[in-house]
């Protein structure tokens, strides 16, 4: 290979990794985001009056769980967790891109249904499922609807790496609100002064790190791990009264698109 011909190549690749080089287009974006969600279990200790209900009611509900009392010991204390099936997240995004950094705005929607409640003293366990086909059972959901504005760090790939992928981490903080619908059955009847559906608005916060992929300057796909919590939702308000964070650990697809190509 000669020098003209070295040289030749040498100008050719040069211009390929300035053609392919990451440039994404600052400015205006918007976008949506769907995902796999999974909230975390809630210590759910505010549901004792209802349990402390059917110990003292002529149902076989109550008697299992007088004798699961019963059982522990003095000095022991009775633990209550409500567990989620796994279900999902969407919303969408409007944000503005300056270099590496993108701001947004995010409204998103979470379900989590309920599936089960769990009662135990240490040695055994009581699990009341989210099961109509059980003489007793639970049925409901969390429902969380938040407003975030984010902030991400795009690890974007330097100019001689011809890459269309980059990394990104993220932070986020804003508003929630969040829906608990429990329904209680026994024996098949539907008990229903310890039937709550109820809303309540905290403070949230949120981590994310993920890849987004380039399709060109102008538009990515992202899948991204992120991390969602509210402040502690305010104590002691209706008949079950309760404190705790409505978390969810998610992972999402997201599709944005600059609204600027000029």
């Amino acid at each position: 290979m000669n020098l003209k011909t070295k040289l030749g190549c040498s100008l050719l690749l040069t211009a390929a990794n300035q053609i392919y080089a990451l440039n994404p287009t600052p400015g205006v974006y918007a976008g949506v985001i769907v995902g796999g969600s999974g909230q975390l279990s809630q210590n759910a200790s505010y549901l004792k009056p209802f349990i402390d209900y059917q110990v003292q009611s002529n149902t076989t509900l109550g008697q299992r769980v007088q004798e699961l009392i019963d059982k522990r010991n003095s000095n022991a204390n009775r633990t209550y967790s409500l567990n989620y099936n796994i279900l999902g997240l969407v919303g969408g995004q409007i944000g503005y891109r300056y270099d590496k950094f993108r701001f947004e705005g995010e409204v998103f929607y979470n379900s989590a249904p309920y599936k089960n409640f769990r009662i135990s003293n240490g040695v055994d366990t009581l699990t009341l499922s989210n099961d109509d086909t059980q003489d007793n059972y639970i049925s409901g959901s969390t429902d969380t609807t938040g407003i975030m504005f984010n902030m991400f760090l795009d690890l974007l790939p330097p100019d001689y790496i011809d890459s269309n992928f980059a990394p990104f981490l993220g932070i986020g903080g804003g508003y929630a609100r969040v829906r608990n619908n429990f329904q209680f059955f026994v024996e098949g009847e539907q008990v229903n002064q310890y039937r709550e559906s109820r809303t309540q608005g905290a403070a949230a916060g949120q981590l994310m790190a993920g890849v987004l992929y380039f399709l060109d300057d102008f538009s990515n796909f992202g899948i991204d791990f992120r991390f969602f919590s509210t402040a502690k939702i305010n104590p002691n308000i209706g008949p079950l009264g309760y404190s705790y964070n409505a978390q969810f650990a998610s992972i999402n697809l997201t599709f944005n698109g600059a609204l600027n190509f000029g």
